[in-house]
């Protein structure tokens, strides 16, 4: 996937991580004074909402996560398709897509990390 950023900045392709990480540091405060804040005053529990209830939220988003994955799987492979790409190297030919395609199946990851902390 094409990791340019601009003309002359690629995103090294071992930086990628970094983006559920980004997006953790923005829904953590908001999952913790928005969401807890409002549940707290529904549900009468300290925290929100019960352990479990948080275990199944969390194995939701996950399915979620692998399903965005798979969409966007399918949506490279058509790329590479309609571009006579299927058998290229990835390092010298990179696919003309863009890696931020990638950052919908990271920010589920993202909220789905949020909810185990």
């Amino acid at each position: 996937m094409d990791t340019s950023l601009t003309k002359s900045f690629k995103i090294p392709p071992a930086s990628l991580p970094i983006i559920p990480v980004a997006f953790l540091l923005i829904v953590v405060p908001v999952y913790d004074q928005i969401f807890i804040s409002f549940t707290r005053k529904i549900t009468g529990i300290r925290t929100g909402i019960t352990h479990l209830q948080r275990v199944g939220v969390g194995l939701v988003l996950s399915s979620l996560s692998m399903a965005t994955a798979a969409i966007m799987e399918v949506k490279r492979k058509v790329v590479a398709r309609d571009h006579n790409m299927l058998d290229a190297i990835p390092i010298l030919q990179p696919l003309p897509i863009s890696v931020f395609w990638l950052s919908i199946q990271f920010f589920i990851f993202g909220l789905q990390t949020c909810l185990r902390t």
